[in-house]
């Protein structure tokens, strides 16, 4: 490939992969392109499909998956709509993110010099799409038990974190922070209500001052705001952190 044009990962990154993920690719060529950014496509006029978007796809079935069968039975005495909240915790962006940075997978991929001048290797959206096609390509290359372990592996802070989080109350610190930072309160507002009497499913946003912060879903109000409660946070605390 044109070194004017392409900016190659890191093999030692490549190596902690393989250690992180507890798995060696028995097909190189599948974490090669698990490893492919977009952006090489583009510059270089080859096919999009070579890049990681596809196992990005199937990545992302993969994760939801494996964390969905394991709250399902490590929290046997949550609703449905509790197993969703705890589950959205961790399998959002910057969640997926996070583990990937742990793991140095930024330093890992292929990418073009362009987007890698624009700190391409640190962007949430980057990490979080290539750390679903890592697993995509163990999926693929080993089966589903080993790409299971492998999420479950490598998301098992974020995974004890979002079960340790339910036990927080996101609308009592949103109103806090709220109160302190901006001197003003949450508002939130059913947006949606569905499903039949006994199985309702409630949809609910909240709003700072008219800004619309984020949206919560669950199967009673409560819970939705809760859930809209804990994403506004999470908004609002990495704007605060940006912004020093």
């Amino acid at each position: 490939m044109d070194s004017a044009i392409v900016s190659p990962g890191d093999r030692g990154a490549r190596e902690r992969l393989s250690e992180c993920l507890g798995y060696t690719f028995r097909d190189e060529r599948l974490l090669e392109t698990a490893l492919s950014h977009p952006s090489l496509a583009r510059e270089l006029g080859t096919d999009p499909l070579l890049s990681n978007e596809r196992l990005e796809f199937l990545g992302d079935a993969v994760i939801e998956l494996a964390i969905s069968a394991y709250l399902y039975e490590h929290l046997p005495s949550h609703d449905e709509g509790g197993l969703t909240t705890t589950r959205s915790f961790i399998v959002r962006g910057a969640t997926l993110a996070q583990a990937a940075a742990a793991m140095g997978l930024g330093r890992a991929v292929v990418m073009s010099r362009s987007a890698d001048r624009s700190r391409g290797r640190s962007r949430d959206s980057v990490l979080a799409s290539t750390l679903e096609a890592v697993l995509g390509a163990v999926f693929v290359d080993g089966g589903w038990q080993v790409a299971r372990d492998c999420a479950l592996r490598v998301l098992e802070p974020q995974i004890a974190d979002a079960m340790a989080q339910r036990r927080r109350n996101y609308k009592g610190e949103l109103q806090e922070l709220t109160q302190d930072r901006f001197r003003a309160g949450p508002e939130y507002r059913v947006l949606e209500v569905s499903g039949p009497a006994h199985e309702r499913s409630f949809s609910v946003e909240v709003l700072l001052c008219e800004r619309l912060l984020a949206a919560g879903f669950g199967n009673s109000k409560k819970e939705a705001e809760q859930a809209a409660a804990a994403a506004a946070l999470a908004v609002l605390e990495a704007e605060l952190a940006t912004s020093g």
